[in-house]
């Protein structure tokens, strides 16, 4: 069961114990909190886990053998975070599940090779409270930050340089250096624009006519809008957060649903 970065928990200390054999405990436990909520929230049908609880066993003491075979290891105090993370979910609210805290792991810190083995609950070489993208551990909260003309595309080895500092973009074709932003600094709200990604967060653009299929642009301009709440009648795709379907802006759903997603994810890997 393998929990994506959206969908990993808050980050704490190792406390690893000595673990060499897999066991059915966590697998357990896991199941004991997950099942019984996994309905309560709407999701899609086809995120629900058939015979829940012992598939939920059945697959982490799977995902626990190949980890012990990797070398990681066992990290109860990541087992109660998780579990306390999935029961905040039967709320059906989008609470952020915070930092990475992997049950099984190698420790490794930032800029080292990684592997996510398992996403719910998450099993992964990096330490508590990094990310594992590909292929490399790293700190999303503290990332490095790069400055203008500094190099932003990954060597020739893979390694990360970092992300560009605000107000600049990655010219990953010509430079491959940070550069000046077109669209910095961002337009107000009121203000007037002629592109879909020059307004502040938490608006967009509104074409004047919203029939012209190339607006916003130079010729066609519109002004930087508040963007609709959810739920709220729309008739412009990007004035919603998630979409406007039908009509009305679609909420986001709630973060148990991005869960139970996450532990399908084994399926297609």
């Amino acid at each position: 069961m393998r929990l994506t970065r959206s969908s990993s928990v808050a980050a704490l200390a190792p406390a690893c114990t000595d673990r060499t054999q897999p066991s059915s405990d966590v697998g357990r436990r896991l199941a004991e909190h997950l099942c019984p909520i996994q309905a309560t929230c709407g999701c899609d049908e086809t995120l629900l886990i058939p015979s829940c609880e012992a598939r939920v066993e059945q697959e982490f003491l799977a995902s626990e053998r190949e980890a012990l075979a990797a070398g990681l290891e066992f990290d109860e105090r990541c087992v109660a975070v998780t579990l306390a993370a999935i029961d905040g979910l039967a709320t059906c609210e989008r609470p952020s599940l915070g930092p990475s805290c992997p049950v099984y792991t190698a420790h490794a810190e930032v800029g080292e090779a990684c592997e996510i083995l398992d996403h719910v609950p998450l099993i992964s070489h990096c330490r508590a409270g990094l990310s594992c993208i590909q292929g490399k551990c790293e700190d999303l909260d503290d990332p490095h930050v790069l400055h203008e003309e500094e190099v932003c595309v990954d060597d020739d080895e893979g390694n990360d340089p970092g992300q560009c500092a605000e107000g600049l973009v990655c010219d990953s074709e010509d430079t491959r250096t940070c550069v000046p932003s077109p669209y910095w600094p961002p337009v107000p709200v009121g203000g007037v624009c002629n592109d879909p990604l020059v307004c502040v967060e938490g608006t967009y653009c509104r074409p004047n006519d919203l029939d012209d299929p190339l607006a916003p642009s130079e010729e066609s301009p519109g002004l930087c809008t508040l963007k609709t709440a959810e739920g709220q009648p729309c008739s412009y795709g990007l004035e919603c957060e998630l979409r406007c379907l039908d009509g009305l802006c679609e909420p986001w759903p709630p973060t148990l649903c991005g869960v139970l997603g996450g532990w399908w994810l084994r399926e297609r890997q």
